[in-house]
């Protein structure tokens, strides 16, 4: 799915937090969208799902305007997934439901999806006791199930062991070469976006600009930097 920005101005108590003129989020890819914390990231991300709807401008999906047809093509994941207060199968599986799959169809994709991302062993769990890992995991489960056209994570992974990381952003990987889905990855994670992301784009001062690599090396580098200097009190 092609997104495509136009105009698009956010205010948060007389305040601008953005304002973009025209950016284009190309479809069949994975991108990445970095800035420091208070940038709009996560705003910008929840507009685009059709969650926020409080700006000015336009924003397009495949050249049209949001509608509610949308919310069938389209999965917005927070870094906190909310879980339905039932099992892990029937987290995975409410998207199916009530887009009216047969019963047969349900347990045929959810048994797939289960096997794919490695968690059989907690089908039956309540979803509200998981740890961190076990709920994204399902939550990105849930989330491609139904196949969207557009796949939108904010900081999916921030919170769980590196092991899943990786894991995941493998699965993410091979899934978006299948099915060729759009995705928006918000990370503040720069490692992450370079070896996930086909493109890259900064949020700073309230406008998009793409990243080239040697610019995102350029902030790995001064990371580390930083990080050796708090580590040594300089």
């Amino acid at each position: 799915m092609r997104i495509q920005l136009n105009q698009v101005c956010k205010n948060y108590e007389k305040k601008d937090i953005f304002h973009i003129c025209d950016y284009e989020f190309k479809p069949n890819m994975i991108h990445g969208v970095i800035g420091d914390n208070g940038s709009g990231k996560t705003t910008l991300l929840r507009m685009i799902a059709g969650l926020d709807k409080c700006y000015d401008g336009e924003i397009l999906y495949n050249h049209k305007l949001y509608h509610e047809e949308l919310i069938k093509e389209v999965t917005y994941i927070s870094q906190k997934p909310y879980m339905i207060k039932r099992s892990v199968f029937e987290n995975i599986a409410y998207p199916l439901k009530i887009r009216g799959y047969s019963k047969d169809m349900i347990h045929n994709k959810v048994d797939l999806y289960l096997k794919k991302f490695g968690i059989e062993y907690i089908k039956n769990r309540e979803a509200e006791v998981l740890s961190a890992g076990e709920r994204q995991k399902v939550a990105l489960a849930r989330g491609l199930i139904f196949e969207p056209k557009l796949l939108l994570l904010d900081e999916a992974t921030a919170n769980v062991d590196p092991d899943t990381v990786e894991f995941l952003e493998n699965l993410l990987i091979e899934y978006q070469r299948m099915s060729k889905v759009s995705i928006i990855l918000v990370s503040h994670n720069i490692n992450q976006v370079i070896r996930v992301c086909d493109n890259v784009s900064l949020l700073k001062d309230g406008t998009l600009v793409r990243c080239n690599q040697d610019y995102l090396l350029k902030c790995m580098k001064e990371m580390v930097i930083a990080i050796d200097y708090k580590r040594f009190g300089v």
